[in-house]
């Protein structure tokens, strides 16, 4: 199973009508994702020829917002998911500011029983999870220059921060981590019956050694089979 399995499966079992993606790139999710209505916002569509092709002829359906994420929350989500989300896959850029501020946004229009994916919360290695300042280019440097030791063509930045900072401060969230596809988070609405010994500030200034010491607490982490056990509970 990998996201597109996961979100596929929610989409089924929840009789899912609304799907929305941020971070699209190339359309591979997107365009495989089985829903009446789907929505990608990515501020820079790298779609294949033959993707194009299907989409020009109706074969694949799905609107796109070339935005930012946060442009498109500040200035047409309230049209455009005026009906809400269902589901959402949060899969844009990989640091724990923007990724929890693309969780929070979707969690203001996700509908009862909605849930929302966010992919790359479990990086495997340092190299992997490179905090960076602005842009992935920074990511880009490190590599050209032979200065990011452990670098296996795998990115996925700081968003495990987001997993656990919600974990420690919404109790009214239900999340967990799916421990498959470099980490599939997991969110919903409604209380949770996870506790973690640990403090936002040690969240927040938390760097890989304290990560992997201790990442199953902070990720909730669970056998990719839970995802079937958890949608029947929404």
């Amino acid at each position: 199973m990998n996201r597109l399995d996961v979100l596929n499966l929610i989409i089924k079992q929840r009789n899912a009508k609304t799907y929305l993606e941020i971070g699209v790139q190339t359309g591979t999710i997107i365009s495989k994702i089985q829903c009446p209505r789907k929505i990608g916002v990515d501020p820079e569509f790298l779609f294949s020829f033959p993707l194009k092709i299907k989409r020009l002829v109706g074969i694949t359906k799905f609107e796109t917002y070339e935005y930012t994420s946060d442009y498109f929350f500040e200035h047409h989500a309230k049209k455009v998911l005026k009906d809400g989300i269902d589901v959402a896959l949060v899969d844009g850029l990989h640091t724990y500011e923007q990724s929890k501020r693309d969780v929070e946004n979707c969690l203001n229009y996700l509908n009862e029983g909605g849930i929302i994916v966010m992919h790359d919360c479990n990086p495997l290695n340092e190299a992997a999870a490179y905090t960076i300042k602005d842009h992935f280019n920074e990511v880009r440097e490190k590599v050209r220059n032979w200065d990011l030791p452990g670098w296996q063509g795998q990115w996925n930045g700081d968003v495990w921060k987001t997993v656990a900072d919600l974990i420690v401060t919404r109790p009214d969230l239900t999340v967990f981590t799916l421990d498959m596809d470099y980490g599939l988070g997991v969110v919903a609405k409604g209380s949770r019956n996870t506790d973690v010994p640990f403090t936002i500030d040690e969240v927040k200034q938390g760097d890989y050694a304290f990560f992997e010491k201790n990442r199953k607490q902070l990720l909730n982490l669970k056998h990719p089979k839970f995802i079937r056990e958890f949608i029947k509970s929404v």
